[in-house]
């Protein structure tokens, strides 16, 4: 049986359309393995595909990670979540 658990990255979300462009501008590679495709405006600006997340909700463990500066809670933490077992 799988240990299913749930890891939600948040960050503001100009910063995180920021961090979208460079990686397209930066990782020409990156769109074979995750499919993003920008959407581009008249006034030639990228866009998320979406603008507005809701978060998944089920019964399973679930840790809320802020991405803005490093990682909050830090990445120690996060990789202990994921390495402890569900209680069943």
């Amino acid at each position: 049986k799988a240990d299913i658990k749930i890891i939600i990255c948040t960050t503001d979300p100009e910063l995180a359309k920021m961090r979208f462009d460079e990686r397209l501008l930066n990782e020409p590679g990156r769109k074979t393995f995750h499919g993003e495709k920008p959407i581009v405006s008249s006034n030639g600006k990228t866009a998320l595909l979406i603008e507005q997340y809701e978060n998944i909700s089920m019964e399973v463990p679930t840790l809320q990670v802020d991405t803005t500066n490093n990682y909050n809670p830090k990445i120690d933490v996060v990789v202990n979540f994921i390495k402890r077992k569900n209680s069943r």
